[in-house]
Protein backbone atom coordinates (compact mmCIF):
# COMPACT_ATOMS: atom_id res chain seq x y z
CA UNK A 1 0.00 0.00 0.00
CA UNK A 2 0.84 3.77 -0.69
CA UNK A 3 2.45 5.67 2.59
CA UNK A 4 1.49 9.26 2.67
CA UNK A 5 2.89 12.66 4.56
CA UNK A 6 0.07 14.68 5.68
CA UNK A 7 0.63 18.16 5.09
CA UNK A 8 0.72 20.97 8.44
CA UNK A 9 0.98 24.45 8.31
CA UNK A 10 2.57 26.27 10.40
CA UNK A 11 4.06 29.76 10.09
CA UNK A 12 7.46 30.46 7.72
CA UNK A 13 10.06 31.65 10.06
CA UNK A 14 13.70 30.60 8.71
CA UNK A 15 16.74 32.20 9.63
CA UNK A 16 18.25 34.99 6.89
CA UNK A 17 19.55 33.89 3.95
CA UNK A 18 16.97 31.19 3.51
CA UNK A 19 15.27 30.93 0.02
CA UNK A 20 11.71 31.00 1.15
CA UNK A 21 10.83 32.27 -2.04
CA UNK A 22 8.36 34.51 0.21
CA UNK A 23 10.85 37.54 -0.74
CA UNK A 24 9.51 37.75 -4.53
CA UNK A 25 6.93 39.85 -5.51
CA UNK A 26 4.02 37.59 -6.82
CA UNK A 27 0.10 38.13 -7.94
CA UNK A 28 -2.36 35.88 -5.86
CA UNK A 29 -2.74 32.41 -7.86
CA UNK A 30 0.12 33.28 -10.07
CA UNK A 31 3.47 32.12 -11.16
CA UNK A 32 7.07 33.30 -12.88
CA UNK A 33 8.68 31.57 -15.70
CA UNK A 34 11.44 33.99 -17.09
CA UNK A 35 9.05 34.91 -19.52
CA UNK A 36 11.27 38.45 -19.05
CA UNK A 37 14.20 36.55 -20.54
CA UNK A 38 15.93 37.67 -17.27
CA UNK A 39 17.31 34.25 -17.18
CA UNK A 40 17.54 33.68 -13.56
CA UNK A 41 15.79 34.82 -10.31
CA UNK A 42 17.02 35.80 -6.24
CA UNK A 43 15.61 34.50 -3.34
CA UNK A 44 18.06 34.94 0.22
CA UNK A 45 21.21 34.20 -0.57
CA UNK A 46 21.06 31.34 -3.88
CA UNK A 47 20.41 32.20 -7.25
CA UNK A 48 18.18 29.80 -9.24
CA UNK A 49 18.65 29.37 -13.28
CA UNK A 50 15.92 29.97 -15.67
CA UNK A 51 15.63 29.00 -19.17
CA UNK A 52 13.13 30.26 -21.77
CA UNK A 53 12.75 29.75 -25.27
CA UNK A 54 9.79 30.53 -27.81
CA UNK A 55 10.01 28.90 -31.45
CA UNK A 56 7.13 28.14 -33.77
CA UNK A 57 5.69 25.41 -31.18
CA UNK A 58 5.39 27.77 -28.45
CA UNK A 59 7.26 29.01 -25.36
CA UNK A 60 9.06 26.19 -23.03
CA UNK A 61 10.44 27.19 -19.80
CA UNK A 62 12.86 24.48 -18.44
CA UNK A 63 15.05 25.24 -14.75
CA UNK A 64 14.37 27.13 -12.17
CA UNK A 65 10.54 29.05 -11.54
CA UNK A 66 8.32 29.93 -8.40
CA UNK A 67 4.69 30.12 -7.68
CA UNK A 68 1.86 30.48 -5.54
CA UNK A 69 -1.22 28.74 -7.32
CA UNK A 70 -2.77 26.83 -4.72
CA UNK A 71 -4.83 23.90 -6.87
CA UNK A 72 -3.33 20.81 -6.95
CA UNK A 73 -4.46 19.13 -9.87
CA UNK A 74 -3.05 19.05 -13.28
CA UNK A 75 -5.32 19.19 -16.24
CA UNK A 76 -3.53 21.44 -18.96
CA UNK A 77 0.10 21.78 -19.40
CA UNK A 78 0.18 25.87 -19.91
CA UNK A 79 -2.27 26.74 -16.91
CA UNK A 80 -0.63 23.47 -14.70
CA UNK A 81 2.70 22.84 -14.73
CA UNK A 82 3.34 25.37 -12.05
CA UNK A 83 1.20 23.66 -9.37
CA UNK A 84 2.50 21.52 -6.61
CA UNK A 85 0.97 18.61 -5.33
CA UNK A 86 0.57 20.45 -2.09
CA UNK A 87 -1.69 23.34 -2.81
CA UNK A 88 0.99 25.93 -0.74
CA UNK A 89 4.92 25.78 0.59
CA UNK A 90 6.25 24.36 3.37
CA UNK A 91 4.84 24.67 6.42
CA UNK A 92 2.16 26.58 4.68
CA UNK A 93 4.03 29.10 3.33
CA UNK A 94 2.17 30.89 0.09
CA UNK A 95 5.40 30.63 -2.26
CA UNK A 96 7.60 28.06 -3.64
CA UNK A 97 9.74 26.89 -6.37
CA UNK A 98 9.28 24.55 -8.85
CA UNK A 99 11.78 22.78 -11.21
CA UNK A 100 11.71 21.38 -14.69
CA UNK A 101 14.97 19.81 -15.68
CA UNK A 102 16.29 20.10 -19.47
CA UNK A 103 19.04 17.65 -20.30
CA UNK A 104 20.66 20.01 -22.95
CA UNK A 105 20.64 23.04 -20.77
CA UNK A 106 20.95 22.01 -17.21
CA UNK A 107 20.17 24.84 -14.62
CA UNK A 108 22.14 25.10 -11.45
CA UNK A 109 21.33 26.86 -8.26
CA UNK A 110 24.34 29.55 -6.97
CA UNK A 111 25.41 30.23 -3.41
CA UNK A 112 25.69 33.88 -3.22
CA UNK A 113 26.94 34.04 0.63
CA UNK A 114 30.09 33.41 -0.24
CA UNK A 115 32.93 33.33 -3.11
CA UNK A 116 34.68 30.06 -2.09
CA UNK A 117 30.85 28.21 -1.06
CA UNK A 118 29.54 27.52 2.14
CA UNK A 119 27.84 24.44 3.72
CA UNK A 120 23.68 24.18 2.56
CA UNK A 121 21.91 22.55 5.54
CA UNK A 122 19.23 21.20 3.11
CA UNK A 123 15.33 21.91 1.82
CA UNK A 124 11.84 20.71 1.63
CA UNK A 125 11.05 19.04 -1.33
CA UNK A 126 7.93 17.98 -2.80
CA UNK A 127 6.04 16.41 -6.12
CA UNK A 128 5.40 19.03 -8.53
CA UNK A 129 0.49 18.52 -9.75
CA UNK A 130 2.38 17.10 -13.24
CA UNK A 131 4.61 14.10 -11.87
CA UNK A 132 2.17 13.71 -9.13
CA UNK A 133 -0.84 13.02 -11.45
CA UNK A 134 0.92 11.49 -13.79
CA UNK A 135 2.50 8.89 -11.53
CA UNK A 136 -0.88 7.94 -9.95
CA UNK A 137 -2.87 7.85 -13.14
CA UNK A 138 -0.17 7.61 -16.25
CA UNK A 139 -0.81 10.16 -18.86
CA UNK A 140 0.00 10.11 -22.90
CA UNK A 141 3.74 9.29 -22.45
CA UNK A 142 4.01 8.07 -19.02
CA UNK A 143 3.08 4.80 -17.06
CA UNK A 144 0.91 4.44 -13.99
CA UNK A 145 3.11 3.47 -11.15
CA UNK A 146 3.05 0.25 -10.15
CA UNK A 147 4.91 -2.36 -7.59
CA UNK A 148 8.75 -1.54 -8.21
CA UNK A 149 8.70 1.61 -9.43
CA UNK A 150 10.54 5.27 -8.78
CA UNK A 151 11.27 7.98 -9.33
CA UNK A 152 14.28 10.03 -7.57
CA UNK A 153 15.72 13.20 -7.16
CA UNK A 154 19.79 13.60 -7.08
CA UNK A 155 21.20 16.51 -5.89
CA UNK A 156 24.96 16.80 -6.28
CA UNK A 157 27.34 19.65 -4.94
CA UNK A 158 30.13 21.57 -6.69
CA UNK A 159 32.58 23.40 -4.96
CA UNK A 160 34.30 26.71 -6.01
CA UNK A 161 36.47 24.84 -8.74
CA UNK A 162 33.23 23.42 -10.05
CA UNK A 163 34.46 19.74 -8.79
CA UNK A 164 31.81 17.91 -7.69
CA UNK A 165 31.46 17.48 -3.97
CA UNK A 166 29.46 14.34 -3.39
CA UNK A 167 25.85 13.54 -3.82
CA UNK A 168 22.39 13.17 -2.35
CA UNK A 169 19.47 11.01 -3.37
CA UNK A 170 15.78 11.61 -2.33
CA UNK A 171 13.09 9.18 -3.59
CA UNK A 172 10.39 11.49 -4.88
CA UNK A 173 8.33 7.83 -5.29
CA UNK A 174 9.51 4.35 -4.26
CA UNK A 175 7.33 1.67 -4.86
CA UNK A 176 10.16 -1.29 -4.35
CA UNK A 177 8.64 -2.32 -1.09
CA UNK A 178 4.94 -2.79 -0.53
CA UNK A 179 4.73 -2.44 3.14
CA UNK A 180 6.45 1.46 2.81
CA UNK A 181 5.26 2.31 -1.10
CA UNK A 182 4.49 5.66 -1.47
CA UNK A 183 4.34 8.75 -3.99
CA UNK A 184 5.46 11.92 -2.12
CA UNK A 185 2.34 14.50 -1.77
CA UNK A 186 3.45 16.37 1.06
CA UNK A 187 7.18 18.64 2.20
CA UNK A 188 9.64 16.71 3.13
CA UNK A 189 13.34 17.87 4.65
CA UNK A 190 16.62 16.78 2.22
CA UNK A 191 19.53 17.34 4.22
CA UNK A 192 23.06 18.20 2.02
CA UNK A 193 25.20 18.60 4.83
CA UNK A 194 27.05 15.80 3.45
CA UNK A 195 28.32 18.00 0.72
CA UNK A 196 30.06 20.04 2.74
CA UNK A 197 31.16 23.63 1.16
CA UNK A 198 29.50 24.03 -2.16
CA UNK A 199 29.26 27.09 -4.84
CA UNK A 200 27.09 25.34 -6.97
CA UNK A 201 24.15 22.88 -6.62
CA UNK A 202 23.03 20.76 -9.48
CA UNK A 203 19.78 18.74 -9.92
CA UNK A 204 18.68 15.61 -12.02
CA UNK A 205 15.85 13.16 -12.16
CA UNK A 206 15.69 9.73 -12.94
CA UNK A 207 12.76 7.38 -13.42
CA UNK A 208 11.90 3.38 -13.61
CA UNK A 209 9.90 4.45 -16.23
CA UNK A 210 12.69 5.16 -18.97
CA UNK A 211 12.86 4.08 -21.94
CA UNK A 212 14.87 4.47 -25.42
CA UNK A 213 14.32 8.18 -25.49
CA UNK A 214 15.23 8.55 -21.88
CA UNK A 215 12.63 9.14 -18.65
CA UNK A 216 8.81 9.08 -19.32
CA UNK A 217 7.93 10.58 -15.94
CA UNK A 218 7.78 14.44 -16.36
CA UNK A 219 10.68 15.75 -15.04
CA UNK A 220 9.43 17.85 -12.45
CA UNK A 221 9.89 18.67 -8.57
CA UNK A 222 8.71 21.83 -5.93
CA UNK A 223 11.01 23.22 -3.25
CA UNK A 224 11.06 25.41 -0.48
CA UNK A 225 13.27 27.06 2.15
CA UNK A 226 16.93 26.28 0.78
CA UNK A 227 19.35 26.81 3.39
CA UNK A 228 16.61 26.92 5.83
CA UNK A 229 16.11 25.10 9.56
CA UNK A 230 16.42 21.49 9.57
CA UNK A 231 13.60 20.30 11.80
CA UNK A 232 13.95 18.71 15.22
CA UNK A 233 11.15 16.44 15.10
CA UNK A 234 10.31 15.20 11.71
CA UNK A 235 6.37 15.39 12.54
CA UNK A 236 6.66 18.85 13.74
CA UNK A 237 7.36 20.03 9.91
CA UNK A 238 4.85 17.57 8.10
CA UNK A 239 6.95 14.46 7.39
CA UNK A 240 5.28 12.00 9.92
CA UNK A 241 4.16 9.21 7.81
CA UNK A 242 0.47 7.90 7.76
CA UNK A 243 -1.09 4.61 6.10
CA UNK A 244 -3.67 5.14 3.67
CA UNK A 245 -5.72 2.33 2.29
CA UNK A 246 -6.27 2.31 -1.21
CA UNK A 247 -3.29 3.38 -3.73
CA UNK A 248 -5.91 6.15 -5.68
CA UNK A 249 -6.05 8.55 -2.75
CA UNK A 250 -5.42 11.27 -5.42
CA UNK A 251 -7.27 14.50 -3.88
CA UNK A 252 -10.03 14.87 -5.92
CA UNK A 253 -12.58 17.77 -4.64
CA UNK A 254 -12.30 20.79 -2.16
CA UNK A 255 -14.70 22.06 0.47
CA UNK A 256 -14.98 25.34 3.21
CA UNK A 257 -16.12 24.19 6.37
CA UNK A 258 -19.61 25.18 5.35
CA UNK A 259 -19.57 22.22 2.99
CA UNK A 260 -19.59 24.24 -0.47
CA UNK A 261 -17.62 22.72 -2.93
CA UNK A 262 -14.57 24.97 -3.96
CA UNK A 263 -12.96 25.23 -7.46
CA UNK A 264 -9.64 24.57 -6.10
CA UNK A 265 -8.13 25.57 -2.17
CA UNK A 266 -8.67 28.65 -1.05
CA UNK A 267 -6.98 30.19 1.83
CA UNK A 268 -7.63 28.93 5.54
CA UNK A 269 -8.82 25.87 6.26
CA UNK A 270 -10.16 23.48 3.92
CA UNK A 271 -11.61 20.03 3.60
CA UNK A 272 -10.19 17.68 0.83
CA UNK A 273 -12.24 14.38 0.09
CA UNK A 274 -9.54 11.86 -1.44
CA UNK A 275 -10.71 9.28 -4.38
CA UNK A 276 -11.04 6.94 -1.80
CA UNK A 277 -13.31 8.55 0.22
CA UNK A 278 -11.19 9.58 2.91
CA UNK A 279 -11.46 13.66 4.02
CA UNK A 280 -8.28 15.79 5.27
CA UNK A 281 -7.86 19.14 6.65
CA UNK A 282 -5.59 21.49 4.88
CA UNK A 283 -4.81 24.71 5.85
CA UNK A 284 -3.31 27.10 3.34
CA UNK A 285 -1.76 30.65 4.16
Amino acid sequence: MFMSIPAMAQQNTEPEGTATFEDLNLESESFWNGADNSGSFTSGNFKFENGYEVSDWGAYAYGWFYSNKTATSFDNYETDMYNSCVGCGANGSATYAVFNENLYSPKQVEVLSSEEGAEVSGFYVTNAAYSYTSMMNGDSYAKKFEDGDWFMLTVTGYDASNASTGTVDVYLADLRNENDAYILNTWRWVDLTSLGKVKCLGFSLSSSDSGQWGMNTPAYFCMDNLGGTKPEQEGQQGTGISTLNKRNAVQRKHYDLGGRQLRHAQRGLNLVRMADGSVRKVVVR
